[in-house]
């Protein structure tokens, strides 16, 4: 009977309610800030084309009957599953905030997003809006301590939340501690992270980035969640990660389109802090019993029982909140996270002088319509647009004979060279191309009007064997391409340009040059090589 109780504790799932799409209103009408109006493109640039929540309201529209309130007046709270608070630059009036909570009780969800050391006001006006929660947000800034500002999130073993039960580890910018007390529960912790007290006389409010006696260290909450009468609310600590220029980043757009769903399915099974309760008791009491009566083979069938049961219960919940609806493979261009040498968006600060981390160019796939995605298998890629392999040096048989495949049935394939990283010889042959020759001191010329013609490069690679689109001072090839199968493959030679150092942060604006190279890329993504 505890055993059972225990699993009960442990389960909860939610009812996934009725199976139309969810309803989700985001009010704009308090935020000066996350805009959701400028867009994400090939021509325009700065904080507000990167700093907004546009890659996010286009998902939610894609897999929800997603509005926007310009005017609080404009919610329709009869007609929404999960409202979305987002940077609240203004305060919610007394009579705003009374409506918000009749719509939690009765059983709405209600998606909060705030950030680091109160700035622009929003932590103070988002911890208003809290009171009846347990919920608090710090007036810090959390920062890894090996890895400067960003954390790593991850599930952490054991019991998941129902709000990240499909979420992989998730690459965080600078957040604020969360502040809990019953019957509010932790969602996702950072571990190894200091709290940082905010500096108020510059425009971020950001410290000093550095730990000292007094501060918080080691675990502090970042997202957190409350049973408020028949609804539930979540709260995330960090507003950057969901902007556009980090909303493709693994774990970003997972964590929203599960909250959703999570939100959606109200507080059906029990409160959150009773529902603990009841689970650590029998748990408890479980542990008692067979300490006290049962020999050492029962002990470690029971403990062989709960472990099992930990992964059963896992798989009902990510089967009960299925997110697959928020994501369109049609759009998705696949980055291989394995077989290379270079960082892509996953556990690892970027910097403008970073020479092997190819974030911008994984971010700025989204500025033609494309969804950059990081993927650890070829299996993910199934179904896609595009698969880059950047410096794919280390790619088995099998796998070659799985891009063969994909790139046949119509898959877009762009291949990143640089004269340190190659790409794997079995794989070029398996396409029908030549040996790669790095060569130094180039200026590039070009077939028609290609992008980057006439432009210098220090060192580059050719290659045989493709339709050359821009080609070195002896006409060998260095980016071609060529039709294959149902789909078509791109080698760019010149993959030392889109290192960060060269091709640019993903806020800045590009120079004449970044943009040649861009544009090199974006022919690819745009309409096939």
């Amino acid at each position: 009977v505890l055993l059972l109780g225990w699993a009960l504790g442990q389960s909860d799932i939610h009812t996934s309610g009725d199976r139309q799409l969810p309803r989700v209103a985001v009010d704009e009408s308090h935020s000066e800030w996350s805009w959701l109006d400028a867009p994400y493109d090939e021509d325009q640039y700065g904080s507000k084309t990167t700093y907004n929540y546009v890659a996010l309201l286009e998902m939610l529209r894609a897999a929800t009957t997603a509005s926007v309130a310009q005017e609080f007046s404009d919610i329709a709270f009869g007609e929404v599953d999960v409202l979305v608070v987002k940077m609240p630059t203004r305060r919610y009036s007394s009579d705003e905030r009374e409506e918000i909570w009749r719509f939690v009780n009765g059983g709405g969800g209600l998606l909060v997003i705030g950030d680091h050391t109160n700035v622009f006001g929003t932590s103070r006006h988002i911890n208003e809006l809290l009171e009846p929660t347990g919920i608090q947000l710090e007036f810090d800034g959390v920062n890894d301590s090996f890895f400067h500002q960003r954390q790593v999130l991850s599930n952490g073993f054991g019991s998941t939340h129902a709000a990240t039960i499909n979420v992989p580890p998730t690459l965080m910018a600078t957040s604020c501690t969360l502040a809990l007390s019953p019957p509010a529960v932790p969602v996702r912790i950072g571990q190894s992270v200091y709290a940082d007290r905010g500096e108020y006389s510059n425009f971020s409010f950001f410290g000093d980035h550095t730990w000292t006696l007094g501060e918080p260290a080691g675990r502090v909450v970042q997202v957190a969640s409350e049973a408020v009468g028949r609804g539930q609310v979540l709260v995330f600590s960090d507003s950057t990660i969901f902007s556009t220029f980090t909303f493709a980043f693994p774990g970003v757009w997972e964590s929203i389109a599960n909250g959703v769903v999570f939100l959606r399915s109200g507080n059906s099974l029990l409160t959150s802090w009773t529902q603990q309760l009841f689970r650590w008791l029998c748990l408890f009491g479980l542990v008692l019993l067979v300490a006290r009566h049962s020999t050492p083979t029962w002990s470690i069938v029971t403990l062989a029982v709960l472990i099992g049961w930990q992964g059963v219960a896992n798989d009902l919940r990510a089967r009960a909140f299925n997110i697959d609806s928020f994501s369109d493979s049609r759009r998705d261009v696949g980055f291989l996270y394995r077989g290379n040498e270079f960082l892509l968006p996953l556990e690892h600060e970027t910097h403008s002088w970073d020479t092997t981390s190819y974030h911008s160019m994984f971010t700025r796939v989204g500025r033609v319509g494309r969804i950059p995605r990081v993927i650890r298998s070829l299996d993910e890629a199934k179904g896609m647009r595009a698969l880059v392999l950047i410096s794919a040096t280390q790619i088995s048989e099998r796998e070659v004979a799985e891009v063969v495949e994909l790139v046949k049935s119509g898959l877009d394939l762009v291949l990143v060279a640089r004269a340190d990283g190659l790409v794997d010889e079995k794989l070029l042959e398996a396409l029908g191309i030549g040996a790669q020759t790095p060569i130094n001191k180039v200026v590039l010329r070009g077939e028609g009007s290609a992008p980057a013609a006439g432009l210098y490069v220090d060192s580059c690679v050719s290659v045989t064997g493709l339709d050359p689109i821009l080609t070195g001072a002896s006409r060998e090839t260095v980016v071609g391409a060529k039709e294959f199968g149902e789909g078509s493959v791109l080698y760019l030679g010149v993959g030392r340009e889109y290192a960060v150092d060269r091709f640019g942060t993903v806020k800045s604006a590009p120079t004449q040059r970044q943009r040649q190279f861009a544009e090199l890329m974006y022919q690819a993504l745009r309409d096939g090589p």
